[in-house]
């Protein structure tokens, strides 16, 4: 605090103030002393509210090292740690350690330990009793949701041969159409391990049309095995809109001059 003018309290001058530090230098204060100054402090304003004074404090602290802690601040706490006593159960323990009481448990043991879950299938692990987790229990429950038996199957459609019109010229056309991305997520190609799938909408593979094929990345291609009336409208609209491809009412696909570029 400075000296103002007019000011008549001495104890504020710099002068005065500098003798009272050098004095109380190195003594310490009594209970009584610091009991009483601190009802002082209250009764002033001061520390009125102590929870509010140590946020204050805390938000003060976190903004002054933002950027880290400087390295003086670093020195001068490490100063402080220098010589002070290691808890008597540190000391207790290193000197068990020394006189070989106490050895570390895994120690000459390296390569030596065997996994206790090392060859256990998965149920026995955990202690699942539940039969489907069971290697012969699960190849049967497979057998029992394949081809007709499931619930999705389309007449054996994923089966059916290609068309020669759909070969790695077309392919590569309506993906360079796409700007190399799934048209559903829109993933880049840089982002993938391989291609993108190159999809029909309406399913029919004998229709490799531009109007009815477009790129997916390989988790939205799964997306679209199920729900199939939804994905050829909802695809038909996206490239109608993109492209402006035409398509009918019953979702059948209206002959334009748009494949003639990918011949």
């Amino acid at each position: 605090m400075t000296f103002k003018k007019g000011d008549k309290n001495i104890a504020k001058r710099p002068e005065v103030r500098e003798k009272n530090r050098q004095f109380h230098l190195g003594k310490k204060l009594s209970k009584e002393s610091i009991i009483k100054r601190t009802e002082t402090r209250r009764k002033n304003g001061w520390n009125k509210n102590p929870e509010e004074t140590k946020r204050k404090k805390r938000k003060s602290a976190l903004e002054q090292f933002k950027d880290g802690m400087p390295e003086e601040t670093k020195k001068k706490l490490r100063k402080i740690k220098l010589g002070k006593k290691i808890p008597k159960s540190s000391e207790k323990l290193k000197r068990l350690y020394k006189e070989g009481k106490l050895t570390v448990w895994n120690k000459n043991k390296k390569g030596s330990q065997v996994a206790w879950n090392k060859g256990k299938p998965n149920y026995e692990i955990r202690g699942d009793n539940n039969p489907a987790k069971r290697i012969e229990v699960r190849e049967k429950i497979g057998i029992a949701v394949t081809g007709e038996k499931n619930g999705q199957w389309q007449g054996g459609t994923s089966f059916e041969p290609y068309t020669k019109e759909f070969n790695n010229k077309f392919k590569r056309a309506i993906r360079k159409r796409d700007n190399q991305i799934c048209m559903l997520c829109g993933i880049h190609r840089e982002k993938l391990n391989k291609s993108l799938f190159i999809h029909h909408i309406n399913y029919n593979k004998e229709i490799s049309l531009p109007q009815n094929c477009l790129s997916l990345c390989n988790s939205c291609h799964t997306k679209t095995n199920s729900n199939r009336k939804y994905w050829i409208s909802f695809f038909q609209s996206l490239l109608s809109e993109k492209y402006g491809y035409e398509y009918s009412k019953d979702q059948e696909i209206i002959i334009g001059q748009h494949n003639e570029k990918f011949k």
